[in-house]
């Protein structure tokens, strides 16, 4: 009964614990105001499901994507480049690239067919780029076709990145294959996504997919970590505008694009890990360094990567493949295909193996004399053209070859090329000459009787008539065979030789550090200081001659290069030697050397320690600084009173007024503005300006010797005014020529070291290109101007007084346009050569040629002009005076004057008004004035004066008019 009731009790408890809770929330409820708030339901919610579908289309045609009526597409991925071998290959090639992408594929795709029934777009490089070069590509979609509603239905608030991203979302990204996406909007402490990059699928096809669920994490630096390139990412990091702060992953090696691949952004401490480029095998690294942050060495490492082809070539050798067609190609595909170490030394195993193989069938199969001549005639040639490609396009790849490799892959192949050489020889059995000339090979074969008296020296000059390449018929290296050897060297009658010039090996076998056989100090430095130059007669090259051979080596470095010694490259300890070799001759630009054997020769050579002392940039500064301060002073002093003078007019004046003052203006620009690099953007400016400014000093100069014909041409007939067609040239084509140029390449614009142009891209020729014709253009027409005044100088008794005086007058004009066209070519030149290598023999040209052009402007423009020097006489002798008569009592200061006297209220007029102006018939001044006539001198204001309009007067000249 108890414990029927304590039972009781306890049901009574729980319903009156259950009506408070409910009462409780309701009473909380109802003081929200009525706001409910979300159950948390444990059932996931219903996901729609849509049907996703793949489609593709080969480049050079067009494809077509569409969903049914009432649906819009939904882009799920867009790649455009290869992916796969199979796919749009028909022929089978197996050498195309298939890490190729372009990165703008998903942005054009989602501006295209984004939310539309249907589209359609053009497969091609113009329109997505060309990601790799030589390979067929195609562009694959992936998408699904959606109702409308869909995107209202799912729009967010927050900015996160998701496969229907719009184009304004992906510029904050800063790499497609990060594991999380940055949010750049709102807090950078706020959760976000992370979305996981979806795969690639070469074929069509449809399969069932669901929204992505995402799950949110803080941002770290450990949320963006090394992501290999296997995912095909479908957008193109940002290169027009910043990325802000928050996209910018703190302790990371920047993005960069090098040997086509793009590194993205890595982890301090790690190394990044690509795939080879140009379907090559194995893995490319770079190490991120993180003390400071920076990527370890210049250039990734690829000494892990092989070439397909090469692996290809080697293959195809071992299986029997004609030798000649596997040389053909080899010479083929090191001509344009991109070389890694291992490539390297592949390619001599090849090489080696052709050899073997022709050694063999020489004997075997070749028995007719005519064909294996020129079997092997053909082998020699592929052979020479593939060791002189891998001498000029492989320097990247022997540069990651060990010194040990690249000095056993070397002599795998000076010793091929000498033996397949001789092969030829020896296949021919009368007097014949066969000579190869590629860029870094010169080959000679020759048969000769051994009956000859004379030395044979190679080249032969015969030789070159076959020869296209300049470089090799200007050479001035010699070797010189006696003809006792070719004697000792004979079978049947026959002497056989072969000479080989290698341009650039000596690069590639550098001596070695300790190198120091006749040096006083233990670490100097040695290099190979000629070319490489081989002979070779089929013996040994240890067989000593019964004379020696003579070679004379041009140097390749003449500065700072002492202590020559004629080596020898020995194959069998893969080091050079001088056992055998003397110097006979030797001097600042050849060396003669003697040596008993044959085998490949060269000069080697101390590099002085000799230390350039560098000229300090201040010196340099200051040196210029003077000299356009000099040309600066004297400019200000000629356009100041060409400005000033009102009576000063004429097309001669317009165009002296606007030369000096865009000199002047280039003087400053060039003193104040040439070294401020440390903001890009007002550096480039700056250069603009200065380009602009220059250009425009050459057009004003081009019409100065322009307008000298124009007054020659009618010297008898009233000149017409052209000052507006000369505005409008020389300001309007300035601004052409550098707008073309900044629409061209405006990053050319400013160095880091002058604001100026690049010159490393040539970009310097949009300037020199124009302001050298437009000088020549001006030169041209000072000739012709010359020419008519020697014409009219000739008809002195047809010419009148007047005429003649002008002519005269014109003489002294062009004799000091020449001077001034000199002046400006030279001072100008030496300019741009300072600009270009900061010397200072550069440095002390331009300065005195800068000094004396602004002594001579002002001197010839300013103080001598007969224009100018009267007016300057004139208001000097006027403001002596009037100084001279106010201060002993004889005139009223100009305060006294009467109100009425014309004149009166002149602002700066120092001089009597009421006096008159003595002039001479010519218009200038009187040359004799007598001292009553000086008192009665009118100065009349030859400056602009500041004037009440009170003041004017019916008498007082137009400001048009010229004075006097």
């Amino acid at each position: 009964m108890i414990v029927d009731k304590l039972m009781t009790m306890g049901w009574l408890y729980k319903i009156i614990c259950i009506l408070l809770m409910g009462h409780i929330a309701h009473s909380t409820g109802a003081r929200r105001g009525g706001v409910q708030v979300p159950s948390l339901g444990l059932k996931p919610p219903s996901l729609e499901r849509h049907q996703s579908k793949t489609t593709y289309s080969c480049e050079g045609t067009e494809l077509h994507v569409g969903c049914e009526e009432g649906k819009v597409i939904r882009l799920i991925r867009a790649n455009y480049g290869r992916f796969s071998i199979s796919m749009c290959n028909d022929i089978g090639n197996t050498d195309w690239s298939v890490d190729c992408i372009s990165y703008r594929s998903f942005l054009l795709m989602q501006d295209k067919c984004h939310q539309k029934p249907s589209c359609g777009i053009g497969v091609s490089s113009s329109i997505f780029g060309d990601p790799c070069p030589g390979t067929l590509k195609y562009l694959e979609v992936q998408y699904q076709c959606v109702s409308p509603s869909f995107f209202t239905s799912t729009t967010r608030k927050s900015t996160i990145l998701t496969n229907s991203s719009s184009p304004k979302d992906l510029d904050s990204v800063p790499d497609t294959t990060l594991g999380t996406v940055l949010e750049t909007s709102g807090d950078p402490d706020a959760t976000v996504p992370a979305t996981s990059p979806s795969s690639s699928n070469t074929t069509s096809s449809s399969s069932t997919s669901t929204s992505t669920t995402t799950t949110t994490q803080k941002y770290s630096q450990e949320s963006v970590s090394l992501v290999t390139s296997t995912s095909h990412a479908f957008t193109e990091p940002s290169t027009t505008e910043r990325p802000t702060v928050a996209s910018i992953p703190p302790n990371h090696c920047p993005p960069i694009t090098m040997n086509d691949i793009h590194w993205n952004w890595t982890r301090a401490g790690t190394q990044a890990i690509h795939r080879c480029p140009g379907g090559a095998t194995g893995l490319a690294r770079w190490q991120c360094a993180d003390d400071p942050v920076r990527w370890l060495t210049p250039r990734p490492d690829l000494r892990e990567c092989r070439s397909g082809w090469v692996i290809n070539l080697k293959k195809r050798i071992e299986s029997g493949e004609s030798i000649n067609n596997v040389a053909t190609e080899l010479s083929l595909m090191t001509y344009i295909k991109p070389l890694y170490a291992d490539d390297l030394k592949d390619i001599a195993e090849v090489i080696q193996q052709t050899i073997s193989r022709g050694i063999t069938e020489m004997h075997d199969k070749l028995t007719d004399v005519w064909h294996r001549y020129h079997v092997l005639r053909e082998l020699l040639q592929s052979l020479v053209e593939t060791i002189s490609n891998l001498l000029k396009q492989g320097t990247t790849a022997w540069n990651d070859l060990t010194s040990t490799d690249r000095r056993r892959v070397t002599s795998s192949l000076l010793d091929g090329l000498e033996e397949s050489a001789m092969l030829l020889a020896h296949s021919s059995g009368i007097e014949d000459s066969f000579t190869l000339a590629e860029a870094n090979i010169l080959l000679s074969v020759q048969v000769l009787s051994a009956r000859a008296q004379a030395p044979l020296q190679f080249p032969v000059s015969d030789d070159f008539r076959e020869v296209s390449d300049t470089a090799w018929i200007r050479m001035e290296d010699t070797l010189v065979l006696p003809p006792q050897i070719l004697m000792d060297i004979s079978k049947h009658g026959l002497a056989k030789v072969v000479f080989v010039v290698y341009s650039g090996i000596g690069d590639l076998l550098k001596p070695e550090p300790g190198f120091a056989l006749r040096s006083s100090k233990g670490n100097s430095s040695w290099r190979i200081n000629s070319k490489v130059i081989a002979a070779s007669v089929g013996k040994s090259g240890n067989t000593k001659l019964s004379q020696p051979v003579i070679i004379t080596f041009r140097h390749l470095e003449e500065e700072n290069m002492t202590n020559p010694m004629c080596v020898f490259w020995d194959f069998d300890s893969r080091d050079w030697s001088t056992m055998g070799c003397w110097v006979q001759a030797s001097n600042t630009t050849h060396t003669s050397c003697a040596c008993n054997h044959l085998t490949n020769f060269a000069v080697m050579m101390e590099v002085a320690d000799i230390k350039e002392v560098p000229v300090p940039s201040d010196v340099l500064h200051v040196t210029i600084t003077v000299g356009c301060g000099i040309c600066i002073v004297c400019l200000l002093a000629t356009v100041i009173p060409i400005f000033l003078l009102r009576s000063l007019m004429g097309d001669s004046v317009t165009v002296h007024r606007n030369m000096f003052f865009c000199l002047l203006l280039t003087e400053i620009v060039l003193v104040f503005g040439i070294e401020r690099v440390s903001t890009p953007i007002v550096c480039a400016i700056l250069a603009a300006v200065l380009d602009y400014l220059l250009l425009a000093t050459f057009c004003w100069a081009f019409l100065e010797c322009f307008q000298l014909y124009v007054e020659l041409a009618d010297i008898s007939q009233p000149q017409k005014s052209r000052w507006i067609w000369y505005y409008a040239l020389a300001y309007s084509v300035p601004a052409l020529i550098v707008t073309v140029a900044a629409a061209v390449d405006n990053e050319s614009y400013g160095t880091d070291r002058l604001c100026w142009l690049r010159s490393d891209n040539y970009f310097i020729f949009s300037f020199i290109g124009p302001a050298v014709g437009i000088f020549f253009g001006g030169v041209v027409f000072l000739c012709v101007a010359a020419c008519i005044l020697y014409h009219h100088s000739g008809l002195t008794t047809t010419i009148k007084g007047k005429e003649e005086a002008k002519l005269t007058k014109l003489k002294c004009h062009i004799r000091r346009a020449v001077l001034l066209m000199c002046l400006l070519g030279l001072t100008w030149t030496t300019g741009l050569l300072y600009l270009h290598q900061e010397t200072l023999g550069f440095a002390y040209a331009f300065t005195i040629l800068n000094s004396i052009q602004g002594i001579f402007i002002l001197l010839f423009y300013c103080i001598t002009d007969e224009k100018i020097q009267p007016e300057l006489e004139r208001l000097g002798e006027c403001s002596l005076l009037g100084s001279l008569h106010r201060s002993k009592g004889h005139l009223p200061p100009p305060a006294a004057l009467s109100p009425g006297s014309p004149g009166q209220h002149s602002v700066g007029n120092p001089c009597p008004p009421l006096s008159v102006c003595t002039h001479s018939p010519s218009g200038g001044m009187s040359g004799s004035r007598k001292p009553n006539q000086a008192r009665k001198l009118l100065c009349q204001p030859y400056f602009h004066n500041t004037r009440s309009p009170i003041y004017h007067i019916n008498q007082q000249p137009h400001p048009g008019e010229p004075y006097g």
